[in-house]
């Protein structure tokens, strides 16, 4: 029970799609492809991947790029494009999941979310309906990125000094309380709804 070939690849979503399906059990599934000399617990991996991807359900586990790009071109084949969008939604929410918690770059996942992403693409900007959307399914949160934001205090010297020289005298009021004029314009486009 070496490397997962090809040929066990193609079972294992036939198998994965008839448990969907309840044409088969999960341990009839899993003995077939043990049969063909594939590890349980990869086995297992393969077929809840199917029914994950189907679903558009964040599943932890993770398959090969060959099984991956295979199970998407045969969803596609056979769901056409929404069943590709729904399992690009799996695809991505196993992307980020795992690098969030492994910290690697999952390149080539992402190679193949971008390849049949391209196919499908025109069809994500369709309006979603709340009706349409199921209530109880999870998402994963996403990846989280630091972003700096730099702010700048007032330096009130420079203020005072300003002040002093050129008065608290607004273009568009005359002399008003203490503003200076690009305060008092932007306290008044507050004011005026602008």
């Amino acid at each position: 029970m070496g490397k997962i070939t090809n040929e066990q690849i193609h079972k294992a979503f036939e198998v994965g799609k008839k448990i969907y399906l309840n044409q088969i059990s999960l341990n009839e599934g899993t003995e077939s492809l043990t049969n063909m000399g594939m590890k349980k617990s990869s086995g297992l991996d393969y077929i809840y991947a199917y029914s994950n991807l189907i679903q558009g359900k964040l599943f932890t586990r993770t398959i090969n790029s060959y099984g991956t790009e295979y199970y998407l071109e045969r969803i596609y084949n056979e769901n056409e494009t929404n069943g590709l969008k729904t399992a690009l939604l799996f695809l991505y929410q196993h992307i980020e999941y795992y690098e969030k918690t492994s910290g690697a770059a999952v390149k080539t996942g992402r190679k193949i979310y971008q390849k049949f992403y391209d196919l499908v693409k025109d069809d994500f900007g369709e309006t979603v309906f709340p009706n349409e959307v199921d209530a109880d399914q999870k998402y994963s949160e996403g990846k989280t990125r630091q972003v700096t934001v730099n702010s700048n205090e007032r330096n009130q010297l420079a203020r005072q000094e300003c002040i002093e020289h050129f008065g608290l005298i607004c273009q568009v009021c005359d002399p008003i309380g203490s503003f200076s004029e690009k305060q008092h314009k932007n306290q008044v486009n507050k004011t005026q709804g602008v």
